[in-house]
């Protein structure tokens, strides 16, 4: 069975299309994922969103999305609703540098929500001269 990808424009095919709020100095790298996808390039602190994505109430749902950044700096993503009760949340935070892109998932459940909000937050510590590269963002129902 086919899972359909709630998120919009995960691999940021159409640049910002669907994506709401920005933050920091946020780039759209072409062609730069590990398929040759579109990438979101972040180079400093800063973040991004895609409000509302409908979901069932009562539903459990997977949230997927790959990931290359440097050591020492982290990154969040968290689903949210509407009145900002937070739903679920990853913490990203990488031990060593490969250079290697690497796919996170988490799960969550809508409860009684029916729209829920995506937000990515690249936490760069003072001074990061490398970009964190994040594609690929999808959520599924489990």
């Amino acid at each position: 069975m086919l899972k359909t990808n709630l998120v919009h424009n995960g691999s940021f095919q159409n640049e910002f299309g669907d994506w709401g709020e920005k933050l920091g100095s946020l780039t759209i790298e072409k062609g730069q994922g590990p398929d040759s996808e579109n990438v979101l390039s972040i180079s400093e602190f800063g973040g991004i969103c895609q409000e509302w994505i409908k979901v069932l109430p009562e539903t459990n749902y997977k949230v997927e999305l790959t990931v290359k950044q440097d050591a020492g700096d982290g990154s969040e993503v968290t689903i949210a609703s509407k009145d900002g009760k937070e739903l679920g949340k990853l913490a990203i935070k990488e031990k060593e540098s490969t250079g290697e892109f690497k796919t996170y998932t988490f799960n969550f459940h809508s409860g009684q929500n029916t729209e829920v909000g995506l937000y990515f937050v690249y936490l760069a510590s003072s001074g990061t001269t490398h970009p964190m590269n994040v594609t690929n963002f999808k959520i599924t129902r489990r």
